[in-house]
């Protein structure tokens, strides 16, 4: 009896890990799906997730920039941003909950900081906020927005 409730108890404890992962996993494949080209890899991490919101940086080439992601039933990018969804308040701006936005800019902080400092610069690089239709797309080309 022992066995089974230590079963259940790591179970419970990789659970929220095991879901982590797929909603990273799924957060990269939609980022790649709609903008990755033959010629354009991108570069899609870290991932920083909270209670249904996510950012996640994107490197292609030498640009660069940050996606806000919304889940639903799945995954959609919301915003493509540099900077301006980093903090708490520019989260917030952007539709996020106080709470999820305070702990999400957190995440973000913490892992871009585990970065090579020169792959984090670069989310820095893309200009303003463009927001992203439900069908995927930014009202225009997202890489004109970055500062060259």
């Amino acid at each position: 009896m022992k066995a089974r409730h230590a079963i259940a108890l790591a179970f419970a404890l990789l659970a929220p890990t095991a879901a982590a992962a797929d909603d990273a996993a799924e957060i990269v494949h939609v980022i790649k799906h709609t903008w990755e080209k033959p010629d354009a890899i991108i570069q899609v991490t870290p991932v920083s997730i909270d209670s249904g919101y996510a950012v996640a940086g994107w490197i292609q080439g030498e640009r660069g920039g940050r996606a806000l992601l919304k889940k639903s039933e799945a995954w959609r990018v919301v915003l493509c941003s540099g900077d301006g969804i980093r903090s708490a308040e520019g989260l917030r701006a952007a539709g996020v909950p106080d709470t999820v936005a305070n702990s999400l800019s957190a995440k973000i902080a913490s892992a871009e900081t585990a970065m090579p400092a020169a792959d984090a610069a670069k989310f820095s690089l893309f200009e303003g906020s463009v927001p992203v239709t439900d069908d995927g797309h930014a009202s225009h080309d997202h890489h004109h927005e970055t500062k060259e």
